[in-house]
């Protein structure tokens, strides 16, 4: 009787449990690589897209997106070009650093720095206008 209980308990728990298993919404979250290739595809840079790709993203790939950010733009940098996707992401990220790194420290930078102090959004709207 005490084994015919176990084999009962067990197979209602798997019961159970394949029944939230299978209610579960699996939700897929976008990985850095992901957003890469979609801004990467871009023909024309679009601000807003690129900000809700950012904002889908984990904190963790977030961060993972802005190191790919930096190493691309510091790659464009040595080849000698002038704007990539990296130098938008990282305009959205850190605008004064993208104008920093296209232009120099020069006087769009310092502008850039000062829209950015003043509010964060104007920061960004400025660096896409330079880049």
């Amino acid at each position: 009787m005490r084994l015919v209980k176990i084999v009962f308990l067990v197979l209602m728990s798997l019961a159970v449990s394949y029944g939230a298993y299978a209610k579960k919404d699996v939700k897929k979250t976008k990985t850095a690589e992901e957003v890469w290739a979609n801004v990467e595809t871009l023909d024309q840079y679009d601000e807003d897209f690129i900000k809700a790709e950012i904002k889908s993203l984990p904190m963790p790939e977030r961060v993972k997106l802005a190191k790919m950010s930096v190493k691309d733009t510091k790659r464009a940098i040595e080849a000698g070009e002038t704007a990539s996707v990296g130098m938008y992401i990282l305009a959205i990220f850190i605008p004064p650093l993208a104008v920093g790194l296209n232009n120099g420290v020069s006087k769009e930078f310092w502008i850039d720095l000062v829209l950015t102090i003043i509010g964060w959004l104007p920061g960004i709207i400025y660096a896409f206008i330079v880049l």
